[in-house]
């Protein structure tokens, strides 16, 4: 990735403080990046880090996996994570006509970087990562979704490969929001 950065899976035995850390990190973009507090609905991926393996969305157990990039500092400066899908039932009930099956369909999720790091390709190297992690694991089709006020957002992803299939709108506090749709058949992506 970047020869000042190390990248690793965050391990389902990690002390409770990493995941503490991880939680913290993806909350301080999501609040910095979308103006948006913490909301337990919104946030329960990120909650179950919390918990015990078994209730843990990104615990290996579970089917998912979260990478964390940290700074010669050893600060995070990066993380994103995968998990099945049926781990959020409220999407793969929006989406039972595309997935009928969603054993075989992850969620990749919280792929943020700090904005000083962002554009040198870290992303990138990151979202591969996930995907080749998710296709290891059994899944074959890569689910995401992304806001539609991220014109950035939304051409990074389909620049990796991601089709657009719809887009879903869903109260929040600001009002209204929209999200886009995506998905990438696992299969597509290289081993490199």
């Amino acid at each position: 990735m970047l020869d000042t950065h190390t990248t690793h899976w965050l391990a389902d035995n990690a002390p409770a403080e990493t995941h503490t850390e991880a939680r913290a990190f993806c909350l301080r973009i999501i609040k910095e990046f979308y103006d948006i507090d913490y909301t337990p609905a919104w946030h329960a991926d990120l909650d179950s880090m919390l918990g015990p393996t078994s209730c843990n969305w990104f615990s290996t157990e579970r089917g998912g996996g979260f990478l964390l990039v940290r700074n010669e500092r050893g600060a995070i400066v990066a993380a994103g994570g995968f998990y099945g899908l049926l781990n959020k039932p409220s999407t793969a009930d929006r989406l039972y006509d595309r997935y009928r099956d969603p054993t075989h369909v992850c969620q990749i999720v919280r792929v943020y970087l700090d904005p000083l790091i962002r554009g040198k390709g870290l992303g990138t190297a990151m979202a591969k990562a996930l995907e080749t992690e998710a296709r290891n694991l059994g899944y074959v089709t890569s689910y995401l979704h992304a806001d539609a006020q991220t014109p950035n957002t939304l051409s990074f992803w389909k620049s990796l490969g991601y089709r657009e299939f719809g887009r879903f709108s869903y109260p929040s506090p600001n009002g209204i929001d929209t999200s886009v749709d995506f998905e990438k058949p696992l299969s597509a992506i290289s081993d490199d």
